[in-house]
């Protein structure tokens, strides 16, 4: 069980809060996509990566419910006490899962595995630590993630998870996804580039994207809502 610097005391974990809520809404865009198109459906949201849970708070009002994964034990409490019971949004469901390739892996949750920084960001279960310090941690497949909604359609996947989205997304199904949104990471042998023109280009066969270096923001061809316009503020008209 990893206990990170955030966790100290409550003032740092109020600052941890605060910082967290404004990294995703800045990364993470969020609106009425049915208004765009009528075809969407605001029904089911996956946040892969909840950490302690900023994304899924600010989805919760959107979204019919939220669907949430967080493989660090203490991170997924603090996302819990915040959002179920603080906030008592009823509509937000968090597992204390990492979502992997593979439904019933047992793996290393790494701790400190970017800037030598001991905080929630710098854990994964695909790179190594320099640190001795992992908590075990359960992985359950994408298809997994699918029966755990009770829905054969995620209208909304969120995904920031330090490497695994490779695993995640590679060799998978996506066309029963309305929105992909997330960060992009090295790949822990490949090269950045050609890792992540592989994923993109896997995600590209279902979806329009609009990428950055490590971002990148898919929409489903089935909609008629163009990626790059919503970026810009754009409404394009069904």
């Amino acid at each position: 069980m990893i206990i990170y610097d955030e966790m100290k005391n409550q003032a740092d974990l109020i600052v941890w809060w605060s910082k967290m809520l404004a990294d995703a809404k800045h990364s993470y865009p969020l609106a009425d996509f049915s208004l765009l198109d009528k075809n969407f459906k605001m029904n089911v949201c996956v946040d892969i990566g909840c950490n302690i849970g900023a994304f899924s708070y600010l989805a919760s009002p959107h979204f019919k419910k939220v669907i949430s994964f967080e493989p660090g034990y203490l991170t997924s409490v603090v996302a819990r006490t915040k959002i179920n019971q603080k906030e008592k949004m009823k509509n937000v469901f968090i597992h204390n899962l990492a979502v992997g390739k593979n439904t019933g892996d047992i793996l290393k949750l790494c701790c400190d595995v970017h800037d030598g920084n001991k905080n929630s960001g710098n854990s994964s279960v695909v790179y190594e630590s320099s640190m001795n310090e992992y908590e075990l941690t359960t992985t359950v497949s994408l298809e997994k993630v699918f029966e755990l909604c009770e829905s054969d359609f995620i209208d909304y996947l969120k995904i920031d998870c330090e490497g695994s989205e490779y695993d995640i997304l590679l060799n998978k199904d996506l066309s029963n996804i309305g929105i992909i949104v997330g960060e992009i990471h090295g790949h822990p042998v490949k090269n950045f580039e050609e890792a992540k023109k592989e994923l993109l280009d896997h995600v590209s066969d279902n979806f329009n994207i609009v990428s950055t270096k490590h971002n990148f923001f898919a929409i489903n061809k089935q909609f008629n809502i163009d990626p790059l316009k919503f970026f810009r503020g754009i409404v394009h008209e069904a």
